[in-house]
């Protein structure tokens, strides 16, 4: 299906997928909301990043313990 950076917009679109992620760098974004999927764009430069996407993917996924999976995150900094 390519990378998060440029993704086969067709192959994407087979799969008829609840919601797509790709690096905020992506040139398909636009392409795919034009064709009805719902598009999430990520940007992790940083661990404060990382933080932030890790809760955004929490609030997509309904995680019930949002900072039990960032903790998770902050354990592995550790290493």
């Amino acid at each position: 299906m390519g990378g998060g950076l440029d993704p086969s917009v067709e192959s994407v679109v087979a799969l008829k997928p609840d919601v797509v992620l790709l690096s905020d760098a992506s040139k398909a974004a636009e392409r795919l909301q034009a064709l009805g999927l719902k598009v999430v764009a990520l940007d992790v430069k940083s661990k404060a990043d990382i933080h932030r996407v890790l809760g955004t993917l929490g609030q997509l996924l309904a995680f019930p313990r949002r900072r039990a999976l960032t903790g998770l995150a902050r354990a592995g900094f550790r290493h």
